[in-house]
């Protein structure tokens, strides 16, 4: 028992040295993620396929991602979407149901998005943003 709160006091008090290591090493990782994510964005929505293409844990990467960005894997990955769907809107053609029918949408579980929820995401986030 006592050697776990020394642990985790250990953690809280890290050496100023051994803390900015540690934080390098998370903003490593986040860079490694959202490169990861801007290649694979359009095929992989899981976070999971992320977490296991870095060889690590799905509860690991999304701690990094809260820590350093304040937000979970699924929240970084839906907003490379938004911010592409954003993009295709302003750069080409293409309408939101275009765009929904498109690989672009985020699914949930085995089901796409249908167009009310995607424009639905993308008011949202236009609202926030």
């Amino acid at each position: 028992m006592l050697n776990v709160i020394y642990i985790d006091l250990a953690r809280i008090y890290l050496p100023e040295k051994q803390a900015n290591k540690h934080r390098e090493i998370q903003l490593a990782h986040i860079r490694r993620l959202n490169a990861l994510i801007d290649n694979n964005f359009k095929d992989i929505k899981a976070p999971a396929n992320y977490a296991k293409d870095m060889f690590m844990s799905e509860k690991n990467l999304n701690l990094i991602c809260k820590i350093i960005l304040n937000k979970t894997i699924s929240t970084v990955i839906s907003d490379r979407v938004i911010l592409e769907a954003k993009r295709m809107l302003i750069h080409t053609s293409m309408n939101i149901v275009q765009i929904s029918l498109c690989k672009l949408p985020l699914k949930l579980g085995h089901r796409q998005l249908e167009f009310s929820g995607f424009s639905n995401i993308l008011s949202t986030k236009r609202l926030s943003s």
